[in-house]
């Protein structure tokens, strides 16, 4: 049976266990925020990257983040974050804008257009260089057969020398 300090020592180890639960899925929520807030900032310096749009309003960077609606500041949190820069007050003439360092290079589409023309003149190579391989005889044409009763010697050796058979 428990004594008094065997039963002490249980519940010591059940509340150190729930403690550690506890502490698990306060850090799993604190990595999921985090994670959370880098995906937000991430969408924000790709959305203000955008080199047709220098500057956008405060009014276009919520309706396109969303989620943002009832705490504006929490998305001014992230853009002072990202390093974007606010020019005009708070409110409707609220304009952002990050400066160039901080934006991501334009290479996706530049490279994407650039393999695409690469692959289509490697496969029009490719369609050229096999028809020309087919179409030009590459050496002396064999005669379909060797028959010495319509050639002459010398053409009956050659037909059997094409064609790789002993003499």
């Amino acid at each position: 049976m428990f004594t008094i300090g065997g039963s002490a020592l249980v519940l010591d180890i059940i509340k150190a266990a729930l403690s550690f639960f506890g502490l698990a899925q306060k850090q799993d929520e604190a990595r999921r925020k985090h994670r959370l807030d880098d995906e937000i900032e991430d969408r924000l310096v790709t959305l203000l990257s955008d080199a047709r749009y220098q500057m956008r309003t405060f009014k276009t960077i919520r309706r396109k983040i969303g989620g943002f609606d009832e705490e504006p500041d929490e998305l001014r949190k992230h853009l002072v974050r990202i390093g974007a820069e606010r020019n005009g007050t708070p409110g409707d003439g609220e304009l952002w804008e990050l400066p160039p360092e901080r934006r991501k290079p334009e290479i996706t589409k530049t490279a994407n257009r650039y393999w695409l023309w690469l692959g289509g003149i490697l496969l029009v190579v490719l369609l050229v260089g096999t028809f020309i391989w087919q179409t030009i005889p590459l050496g002396p044409e064999c005669p379909t057969t060797c028959d010495p009763d319509q050639m002459t010697l010398e053409e009956y050796r050659e037909c059997r020398k094409c064609k790789g058979l002993p003499e």
